[in-house]
């Protein structure tokens, strides 16, 4: 008797063990799977793709190839016509989106065909989300800073100031990442942009001071208003198009230009008037 009450124990307590192992397991994994807001690692220099650069994708934290995943990724500086002026201060819009990511990283730098190494200064517009790496060569979100704007999209902006004097072309080399943050090298994927600017060659005025130039509703659902254009929208042509750089609409530009056929994502409206080239970045919303 005293044998069957011994075993009884023995039984009981195993379970009580097996349970208790299987809770903690589940509790961990449930725990090491949360999406906590400013919860993203700091990433070193280095992972841009840049030449000497390695990548996301390559270095083993991340699985799977390169420009392979679903997302959309943008890269704009300035106004978009690819040039730079010495001594002039860009405003840099980068940004991915991918269906139900809440978690993004990005990482840029530059490289000048002249010196073969980093030219001109960043400047941070927004020091809660983006940060200066190495001594301010490269450019990457911070712990808060790949945290989504709204589930499957994000977008970041800092400045850039070209050097004093003309270094030939340069490249900037920036990479995404777009993270299910399980803490782990699966279910991730990267992707990799490069923007050449050459140099302008002249010190041009705009007729119109970029600043000058808005858009809105923005997102939009129908209607894009440009108001600062209406006094001469014989002048303007205007063409759409998306961040593959495929032109969706095109035409002579009105007070509003209809974007309901567009589907859901981000679009860059071109609008040009002479050798005036505006270029502003804009969010198409479902009807």
């Amino acid at each position: 008797m005293k044998s069957s009450y011994t075993l009884a124990l023995i039984a009981v307590i195993s379970l009580l063990f097996a349970f208790g192992f299987s809770f903690k397991q589940t509790v961990h994994k449930y725990l090491s799977n949360s999406r906590s807001p400013c919860d993203a690692p700091l990433i070193s220099a280095g992972w841009t793709g840049a030449p000497g650069d390695g990548s996301c994708a390559n270095s083993g934290c991340h699985s799977g190839g390169i420009n392979n995943g679903p997302g959309v990724s943008y890269l704009l500086i300035g106004n978009g016509d690819n040039l730079y002026s010495p001594g002039t201060t860009y405003l840099i819009s980068l940004g991915l989106e991918q269906t139900d990511i809440d978690k993004f990283g990005f990482q840029i730098t530059n490289r000048s065909s002249d010196t073969d190494q980093f030219e001109g200064d960043n400047d941070l517009t927004d020091p809660l989300r983006t940060r200066l790496i190495s001594g301010g060569k490269y450019v990457g979100t911070n712990a808060c800073g790949s945290d989504a704007d709204s589930t499957g999209q994000i977008a970041w902006e800092f400045e850039w100031t070209a050097p004093d004097q003309y270094e030939g072309e340069i490249t900037f080399y920036a990479n995404f990442i777009a993270t299910n943050h399980n803490h782990s090298s699966s279910g991730d994927d990267t992707y990799e942009l490069e923007v050449i600017l050459a140099p302008d060659g002249v010190n041009s005025i705009s007729e119109i001071d970029p600043e000058e130039i808005q858009i809105f509703p923005n997102p939009v659902i129908q209607y894009i208003d440009i108001p600062v254009i209406c006094e001469d929208v014989d002048f303007w042509k205007y063409e759409i198009f998306d961040l593959s750089g495929k032109t969706r609409i095109n035409g002579t530009a009105s007070c509003k230009i209809d974007v309901g056929e567009l589907a859901k994502g981000y679009y860059l409206l071109k609008l040009v008037k002479g050798e005036n080239i505006r270029v502003k970045k804009f969010f198409k919303l479902d009807q």
